[in-house]
């Protein structure tokens, strides 16, 4: 505070000096002006100028008087005329006259007159024979001219007057100013004083007020719980607080006046001792929070936070070092990093251990469904029917709780993907509806959906979720409901802002206890345990479907009334979609052809389940039962479909994968499919980078491997020419002979760094591929291609939508493609040559 009334003191200072200086040059200016105008008032200048003006009229009637003699004197009117011509010249040119000069009459005046001497001054300065001859025009002008130099006297007279009252009336002006400005700066002064001396009796009331806010200000820094340090320029210690004492354990009088660097290290300990020094100043000389060592005279030393601030006092910088020991704050820390670590520890051993267990789980039934499958197709009675099924429907069973523990620990660990594609709302609805219907037959419930409101067909969402919501909704409601309802509904909700689908699943069963209403969504809650048991379940499913809608940014809810039933409702966010158009430019697909295919897998039941699946549709199979042997047999034969396996000893499938695709084998062409028991999230994408461009999940269906076999053995067909020679003509004809040429080569240049391109990097990112492959369609377009245009465009079309597989089968067709499209080209390039 009173460093801001000295400050103010100071400006009322710098503002008198500053107010007298102005005055005193204002004054100053002020007699100068004055001084001025007065020696411009001057009566002697007046009557030369008057005496002058008079003197010209004068000497012009003496001049007219000689000229209009009988017999004139010629020397005589020559003098005359030279001593009128010499005054005329001192108007003109002199100062004196300068101001009359720039006044209207007199210059016109003065004009007249000087065009008269221009006129006289040839016929004077002539011979005295020429002179007599034009004596009488002389005399006329000199008649016409005497009204001239009349009132050229007159009016410079007259002007003269005027100035000399202007001029006296600037003096009085000048006068009252500098009197004004004296007066001013007289009551400025006066002022300055009366507000210096208020200041002063409120610097004397502040200095009372600073010393009690310093004495509160030591009371607080005293009382701090934080050591602070006060030090000079140089560091050295001036103040060290009670807290600082506990701290470094150091009596202030014995720390003031040491180096600073003597407690606080906040250099690296591996620094050199010089650098560390520097280091450790500089540092000082910041403003901030940093971590370091405190050191204690027992040469002890311990973690600190030391924050540094800067300020400027009237004997000098200061630096204050605000210090805490965070020796406690560190050991907890590193106490909450242990238990970090051992959490992130034991969750991947427990993904570790699911990914294991589900392989090893997915790995036996694998070979128990593809025998069941297997068993199906042969002749079974009515009672080994019932029995093959109470197996499939068993492992289905076991599978789906496989796969609700594995789906639960994507979701916890924020793995969980969400794929948005076209779905057919009603065909989803009824998939599921339908899977529950021989359960609920058998327990005399009727089981029935429909829509409330207008019906909405197609949407954007993910089917896969939505279907395992409405899955676990519906199977938990059929579980515990008998003899009676279950009611699934689905609902368009709009709110002005976004689309959204209700679906209600509404039972007759048992209902849910209040107190368990809130937990009904937790896992492995599974209400009445006695119900439970008669149902059966993990219950897990409606925490899945918990975990799935909100995966979904949804909301999922449930009402119930004990002993009347319960109703689930799920509201998730939609994007409306129209119908999708059939695609006429989608390749054909011819019939499957059958197919020589390399199984690599190390398990003997797996291997022989697929094998027997493969042969049963006429494939020739060969086998492998490690990967090295899987690389040996691929490098030596051209393979149609490499069925390969992920987890074996040795050599696992990615590693062999990676050989075969990167190598230049017989088989690095051949697309290579995964059989994987890992279903973990991010596990597909880590396979592509492999080699892999698609994945079969066991247990094996036979439906799958038949869907992956028709896409791999299908022959694709392109329709329309390798060139359209309209097409082509018309582009030659726009771009002209030359221009057509060098398109034309670049055009193939293109094409041949892109099906490059695909040799160097054959498993390249589908993104890259779709670009690339858009930018070639582009340059077919240009030159009719349109059977190289429609494979690249169908190339693209599944590089965005991920189908890897169909992906590498068209980069399969392309070298034919272009080696038919370039023929096309040289068979015009050879029509359109010019006759010689």
């Amino acid at each position: 505070m009173p460093d801001r009334h000295s400050a103010e003191q100071t400006r009322l200072r710098i503002i008198a000096i500053g107010a007298a200086l102005i005055g005193l040059s204002a004054i100053a200016y002020l007699a100068v002006s004055i001084v001025r105008q007065v020696s411009e008032i001057n009566q002697d200048t007046f009557d030369r100028a008057q005496w002058s003006l008079t003197q010209t009229e004068i000497e012009f009637l003496e001049f007219s008087k000689i000229l209009t003699q009988e017999d004139p004197d010629l020397g005589a009117l020559r003098l005359r005329f030279d001593v009128f011509y010499s005054r005329v010249t001192t108007v003109a040119d002199a100062g004196i006259f300068a101001p009359l000069r720039d006044e209207g009459d007199f210059a016109v005046e003065l004009g007249a007159i000087q065009s008269f001497l221009d006129l006289a001054v040839p016929i004077i300065d002539a011979p005295d024979q020429i002179l007599l001859e034009n004596r009488e025009a002389l005399i006329t002008a000199t008649d016409d001219a005497r009204q001239n130099v009349r009132l050229l006297a007159i009016t410079g007279l007259e002007l003269y007057t005027l100035f000399l009252d202007q001029q006296r009336q600037e003096v009085r002006l000048t006068t009252a100013q500098l009197v004004a400005v004296i007066v001013a700066l007289f009551a400025g002064l006066v002022l300055t004083l009366l507000q210096m001396d208020r200041l002063n009796k409120r610097v004397a009331q502040r200095g009372q007020d600073l010393l009690l806010s310093n004495t509160r200000l030591n009371t607080i820094i005293g009382s701090a719980l934080d050591g602070i340090i006060v030090t000079d320029a140089d560091f050295r210690i001036v103040e060290f607080n009670p807290a600082a004492e506990d701290i470094f354990r150091c009596q202030s009088k014995e720390a003031i006046g040491r180096d600073l660097m003597s407690f606080v290290d906040l250099t690296p300990t591996d620094a050199p001792s010089p650098d560390r020094a520097n280091s450790l100043r500089k540092m000082l000389g910041t403003r901030g929070r940093l971590k370091g060592r405190g050191s204690r005279p027992d040469q002890s030393d311990f973690p600190i936070e030391i924050a540094l601030e800067r300020a400027a006092t009237p004997s000098g910088n200061i630096q204050v070092a605000f210090v805490r020991d965070i020796s406690r704050r560190e050991a907890a820390d590193r106490e909450l990093v242990a238990a970090r670590d051992a959490a992130l520890a034991g969750e991947k051993v427990k993904s570790d251990f699911l990914a294991t267990m589900s392989h090893e789980i997915r790995t036996p039934l694998n070979g128990l469904m593809g025998n069941v499958d297997l068993l199906r197709d042969t002749e079974l009675s009515n009672a080994q029917q019932r029995y093959v099924q109470n197996m499939v429907t068993s492992g289905r069973m076991l599978m789906q709780h496989v796969s609700d523990v594995l789906d639960i620990t994507q979701y916890d660990a924020g793995k969980l993907t969400i794929k948005t594609t076209l779905t057919h709302l009603p065909t989803l609805i009824g998939d599921v509806v339908v899977t529950q219907m021989g359960l609920a037959e058998t327990k005399q419930i009727n089981l029935s959906w429909h829509w409330v409101g207008t019906p909405l067909p197609w949407v954007r969402t993910d089917p896969d979720r939505v279907q395992l919501i409405l899955m676990n909704l519906v199977s938990n409601a059929v579980k515990f409901t008998r003899n009676g309802q279950v009611e699934v509904t689905a609902q368009h909700l709009n709110d002005g802002d976004q689309d959204c689908l209700r679906f209600a699943v509404a039972d007759t069963g048992p209902g849910i206890a209040p107190a368990q209403l809130a937990h009904v969504f937790d896992d492995f809650v599974t209400g009445d345990v006695s119900e439970a048991r008669i149902a059966g379940g993990s219950g897990l499913g409606l925490g899945i479907a918990r975990r799935f809608t909100e995966a979904l940014n949804g909301t999922i809810d449930v009402e119930s009334t004990l002993g009347e039933g319960s109703t689930f409702r799920v509201t998730l966010p939609i994007e409306i979609a129209a119908a999708p158009e059939k695609d006429s430019t989608t390749p054909a697909v011819r019939r499957v052809r059958q197919q020589h295919v390399l199984l690599v897998e190390d398990n003997d039941i797996n291997r022989a389940v697929a094998r027997e699946m493969l042969e049963a549709d006429g494939h020739r199979v060969t086998e492998a039962i490690d990967g090295a042997t899987g690389v040996a047999l691929a490098d030596a034969t051209p393979y149609d479909l490499i069925l390969m396996d992920i987890s074996m000893p040795g050599m696992d499938g990615k590693d062999a994968a990676q050989r075969i695709a990167g190598g230049d084998g017989a088989s690095h062409m051949t697309p290579i499919i995964a059989l994987t028991a890992n279903v973990f999230a991010g596990k597909a994408q880590k396979f592509l980078s492999c080699g892999l461009i698609a994945t079969v999940t066991k247990p094996i269906h036979r439906e799958t491997l038949r869907a992956t076999l028709t896409t791999t053995a299908s022959q694709r067909s392109y329709p329309g020419a390798p060139v359209v020679a309209a097409h082509l003509a018309e582009t030659r004809a726009a771009l002209g002979d030359d221009g057509f040429v060098t398109m034309q080569d670049r055009f193939t240049t293109e094409v041949e760094a892109y099906i490059a391109f695909f040799t160097a990097i054959p498993r390249a990112p589908l993104s890259e591929v779709a670009q690339a492959a858009h930018n070639v369609a582009s340059s077919a377009s240009l030159f009719g291609a349109t059977r190289l245009q429609g494979a690249l465009l169908e190339l693209e079309r599944c590089a965005l939508a991920g189908d890897a597989l169909t992906v590498h089968m068209i980069r399969r067709d392309l070298p034919g493609l272009w080696a038919d499209t370039q023929i096309a080209l040289q068979d015009d390039s050879a029509a359109n040559i010019p006759a010689s």
